[in-house]
């Protein structure tokens, strides 16, 4: 997980083993698409998963590859999307089956981050910079914005306020309504939150502060933004059909930020479902069960209770198919967590 500006680090020591690790991923359907880095080449990786994990997996497939600042991708049908950085600026790519380099569609994005694709559609955010003050006039703090990608241009669908001074997630993977992102902070990158998911009208977005993260709920039709909760440090979400899902620091422990609880938007605002969960982990969403991860996989109980401990897992770092979990961490390609597991 940790791009930045100047790209994902040095490919270490002479005679150290390949740095390697998945800097984002996507998957439609069996489908799955990663971002992986190692040693200092960026290659693009797809690779058609059979259904349950008894049996072997094919081998991964290398589509793209070079030394550009890829950093997220996205699926719809056989196009993949990808979203590039430099410094503060980005670019969004499309890469059409049979081709081994990205076409560009768009340039001179504003801090990119959060791609992804909804019944056809592409969205992702951009953070403004902030502007600096006049005489008798205040600084303006940099304000986030929804993308959608409207033929070649981008329309912007809403605004909110964005971190001043916040710092980015390592990993953002979300399409993954990814949510992904872990503790760990980027000291490059500056935030810019990313897209929980989309259910009927509704995009759930999750916004780092520098001291917390926000959750909003905005309109596709009006472009409504609406505050839906606040919890200090930096914590992640999921969505389940039509339900926010998101952890929080522990309201019982006496090291409130070192454990978490977890959340969900109930009709009548937020309703907490669990408690003395370890801090560090993601939260991820299948069509059975919401699953926190960090270390061991915790799946959350349907009404308040304890959490329900499955097994051991070597990494934190994980997404959701919408059926399964997969582990993005350690050498080698994403892999499903066994069913039994779960």
């Amino acid at each position: 997980m940790p791009p930045g500006a100047a790209g994902p680090g040095p490919a270490g020591p002479p005679g150290a083993p390949p740095q390697t690790f998945i800097i984002s991923f996507d998957s439609e359907g069996d489908r799955w698409a990663w971002i992986e880095y190692r040693s200092g080449e960026i290659t693009l990786l797809t690779r058609d998963q059979p259904g349950g994990t008894g049996s072997a997996a094919p081998p991964a497939k290398s589509i793209a590859a070079g030394r550009g600042a890829w950093m997220e991708v996205a699926l719809a049908g056989q196009t993949t999307w990808l979203l590039a950085r430099s410094g503060k600026l980005g670019e969004l790519l499309r890469l059409e089956p049979g081709k081994q380099k990205p076409d560009r569609v768009l340039a001179g994005l504003s801090n990119p981050g959060g791609l992804l694709t909804h019944d056809g559609r592409l969205y992702w955010i951009e953070v403004s910079p902030r502007l600096p003050g006049l005489p008798g006039v205040p600084a303006a703090g940099p304000t986030c914005s929804l993308k959608e990608l409207e033929g070649s241009r981008a329309r912007t669908v809403a605004t909110w306020p964005g971190a001043e001074g916040g710092r980015a997630d390592r990993l953002t993977i979300i399409g993954n309504p990814l949510g992904l992102g872990t503790a760990n902070q980027d000291p490059v990158r500056p935030d810019r939150g990313d897209i929980v998911g989309i259910s009927g009208d509704r995009v759930f977005i999750r916004s780092r502060r520098p001291l917390s993260t926000d959750f909003f709920g905005v309109s596709l039709k009006t472009g409504k933004t609406e505050r839906l909760a606040s919890e200090g440090g930096v914590q992640t979400a999921a969505l389940r059909g039509q339900t926010l899902f998101w952890t929080a620091p522990s309201e019982e422990a006496v090291l409130r930020l070192s454990m978490r609880c977890v959340k969900r938007l109930g009709p009548n605002g937020p309703e907490k479902l669990t408690e003395w969960l370890p801090g560090g982990g993601n939260l991820v969403a299948t069509d059975r069960r919401i699953v926190y991860v960090v270390g061991g996989v915790y799946v959350i109980p349907e009404s308040l209770g304890p959490p329900s401990y499955r097994g051991e897992v070597v990494t934190a770092e994980v997404a959701s198919d919408g059926r399964r979990v997969i582990l993005l961490a350690g050498r080698g390609a994403p892999m499903l967590v066994p069913d039994e597991i779960l």
